[in-house]
């Protein structure tokens, strides 16, 4: 500790360490929680969504609260954030607009998809490669 310039290298190298297992355990959490956004009943498919409308940019931001976090540019009025969500879903999740449609939530940020066509494993994979390439700072 005499030289104040080494100390400091080190808590920042304890710090980036830190920061990485950090990083590690909240990437690890966001894979896990993939069984709790998608729920199979008598068949059907149903997938939980958390919107942001009227947001700069558009894309998947994560998951929140056992929900895919999707943003929309759209604004959230007359049905217009539905619909760019939708579309981003079926986009992003390698879907056909008529394999996926707005079961509940029409007018919350709480939404409810169901996803036919697709089984539950696939769409779980997909969400998984979905949330390596949209969360590069989560990662390990």
């Amino acid at each position: 500790m005499d030289n104040p310039d080494e100390s400091c290298g080190e808590r920042e190298k304890a710090a980036h360490a830190n920061c990485s297992d950090h990083q590690s355990r909240v990437y690890s959490r966001h894979l896990d929680e993939l069984s709790t956004l998608l729920i199979e009943r008598d068949g059907t498919l149903f997938l939980k969504v958390r919107a942001s409308p009227g947001s700069s940019r558009e894309g998947v931001r994560g998951l929140h609260g056992g929900a895919l976090r999707v943003a929309v540019r759209a604004p959230p009025e007359r049905g217009k954030a539905n619909r760019a969500i939708r579309a981003l879903l079926a986009r992003v999740l390698r879907l056909r607009k008529n394999q996926i449609a707005l079961e509940s939530g029409s007018g919350s940020r709480e939404k409810c998809f169901v996803i036919d066509g697709v089984s539950r494993a696939e769409i779980e994979e997909r969400i998984r490669s979905l949330l390596e390439t949209s969360l590069p700072d989560s990662r390990p």
